[in-house]
């Protein structure tokens, strides 16, 4: 069984789709966002039952946190990972990296946030299947694990693990808007909602 190997995303992903996949890049892709759209990502979130701090690091990066509770430890625990924020255009990349030890590699998920202008991040899932499809018609360069038919001339079927093997340009340059809305699709998407008053020092 597919492993969930991001833990801020999977808590992120596991809010709306019970379940996980993984798209990866070998590289990061896009441009760091700039500080205005860093500055409205900063805070505490809430989502679901689970509580998200975002730290700016600058140059696109940030801290995020979220804590859980231990029954056998009968203590709160946290995770965290330093996320990186990529702009493509006017869309916004969440990238998180993960060192592969058996490949030696280091790879960076993908998950789009859209911010909106009343204190809520949604999150859009990529839809594996969907680049999993894209590869086996030959617009984007990588591989993908699991196996499933091609439906409707764009989605595959059972794809969990898709990896982008292109360049940083190659992949930037698909990445048009409109094939954004398509790979991240509104129905693998999630809100956070800002918890006002809670500054993060």
């Amino acid at each position: 069984m597919f492993r969930c190997l991001y833990p801020i995303v999977s808590a992120l992903l596991l809010l709306t789709l019970g379940a996980c996949s993984s798209v990866t890049t070998t590289h990061l892709i896009g441009e760091p966002i700039d500080a205005e759209h860093a500055a409205r990502i900063e805070g505490a979130w809430t989502g679901g039952d689970s509580v998200f701090f975002v730290h700016n690091l600058g140059d696109g990066k940030a801290h995020v946190a979220t804590t859980r509770w231990s029954d056998g430890e009968q203590k709160f625990t946290i995770e965290q990972d330093t996320v990186f924020l990529r702009a493509l255009g006017e869309a916004v990349i969440l990238q998180i990296a993960e060192q592969r030890e058996k490949e030696n590699e280091t790879r960076y998920s993908l998950t789009r946030l859209l911010i909106t202008e009343s204190s809520e991040i949604i999150y859009l899932a990529a839809d594996a299947d969907r680049f999993a499809a894209a590869i086996k018609r030959g617009e984007l360069k990588g591989e993908a694990q699991g196996d499933g038919e091609v439906v409707e001339g764009f989605a595959a079927t059972q794809s969990n693990d898709v990896r982008l093997t292109g360049s940083k340009a190659e992949i930037d340059a698909y990445l048009t808007p409109e094939r954004l809305n398509l790979l991240f699709p509104i129905e693998a998407s999630g809100v956070l909602r800002r918890i006002e008053n809670v500054e993060i020092e």
